[in-house]
């Protein structure tokens, strides 16, 4: 008699998971559909401290800003670990989940709580220089670029001061 073998599951107890949004997945359409959900999601206004938003062509990307900047942006929810891996997919290799402290914008409990958000996995002073992010296409690639082909840290410092004075001339005039 052949009967089927039992399969092992992990029997982890799943706890839903604040996280934080600040893009595209800010619009609740966009979430019901990542999230394959039969109703529109219910998004808190939130903000993070100590990061900042640049960008990424035209996507929205957080890295590690000054310490007391703000990054506005909307909370939401999770309920299960298939929702954290839909959302982990659609951000791609591009983005790392990362921990963070959320505060809740609304006036309602809980007004602060910790949960994760998606940050730029690449270098984001290469980023912010608007350069060739070597680190980045290594992840999304799965392989190294030769050492001779690597940008120097000094030069991606210098163009990284060069666009700032750019800006502050601008912002002048």
């Amino acid at each position: 008699m052949n009967m089927p073998v039992p399969v092992p599951r992990a029997k982890q107890p799943i706890k839903p998971m604040w996280y934080f949004f600040y893009g595209t997945l800010t619009k609740p359409k966009i979430l019901k559909h990542i999230l394959d959900l039969d109703e529109e999601p219910v998004l808190r206004p939130a903000e993070i401290i100590g990061y900042e938003l640049s960008s990424w062509g035209q996507y929205k990307a957080l890295v590690d800003g000054e310490p007391g900047a703000k990054v506005s942006g909307f909370a939401y929810e999770v309920q299960t670990v298939d929702h954290e891996f839909k959302l982990a997919r659609y951000e791609t290799h591009a983005y790392r989940l990362h921990p963070c402290f959320i505060e809740f914008t609304d006036g309602k409990d809980p007004r602060e709580l910790f949960g994760n958000t998606f940050m730029y996995a690449g270098d984001a002073a290469a980023l912010r220089a608007g350069t060739f992010d070597r680190v980045l296409w290594e992840i999304q690639m799965g392989q190294r670029l030769p050492d001779k082909w690597k940008t120097p840290p000094e030069e991606i410092m210098r163009r990284l001061i060069d666009g700032l004075g750019d800006s502050q001339k601008t912002k002048r005039q």
